[in-house]
């Protein structure tokens, strides 16, 4: 799994989202603080390393499913 980092969209831009429905059915914003609620453990411990990385302004490696934090 590859996170970026997209920034902040502006309404217009959520509003031009456009899903192809071969590959997702919805998509959601969510806090943080749901991850554990909306996802499956191993993709919510990804998720959050990702966000962690994300605040200290760094990549992330990830080996099973450990974070790692890169120069």
């Amino acid at each position: 799994m590859f996170v970026f980092n997209a920034g902040v969209l502006t309404d217009s831009q959520i509003a031009g989202l456009r899903l192809q429905p071969e590959e997702l059915d919805e998509y959601v914003f969510a806090p943080p603080t749901d991850l554990n609620k909306l996802l499956p453990p191993g993709l919510a411990r990804r998720m959050n390393a990702a966000i962690v990385a994300a605040d200290a302004g760094q990549t992330a490696y990830l080996e099973d499913g450990l974070i790692r934090l890169l120069p």
